[in-house]
């Protein structure tokens, strides 16, 4: 997340757009000492909602759907655990050709999103 753009984007659109929502969405690859911080920040430039990419349920399945060049599982579901707790509405989604679906949607809840959201990829 690019949050000094973000910093500078977010309140001249607020201003422009008064009352619609903003969401964005990530990876959520971020370093687990910078998650709570970084939360704060996002509810402080107002964002409403976080749409995490989380394609598999267990570091294996992870890396190999993602290949994260740095950071992982662990730190995509701390993100996620974190921004819910920041009073983020965060909901997850993987794309039609998830294996393990139910098990990805359960992990995401239980991390505290809203919902788990399977996406079909453009043809």
């Amino acid at each position: 997340l690019a949050l000094e753009l973000l910093s500078q984007v977010l309140p001249a659109f607020k201003a422009q757009r008064h009352g619609v929502p903003v969401t964005l969405v990530t990876y959520g690859l971020v370093p687990a000492a910078e998650a709570e911080q970084l939360c704060q920040q996002l509810v402080a430039l107002e964002v409403e909602r976080l749409e995490i990419f989380l394609p598999a349920a267990n570091p294996a399945a992870y890396q190999q759907a993602v290949q994260p060049q740095q950071y992982g599982f662990a730190e995509v579901c701390q993100f996620i655990h974190t921004a819910a707790e920041a009073g983020l509405q965060v909901s997850c989604f993987a794309y039609a050709q998830v294996k393990q679906a139910s098990e990805i949607r359960a992990l995401a809840k239980e991390l505290g999103a809203r919902e788990f959201v399977v996406l079909q990829a453009d043809s």
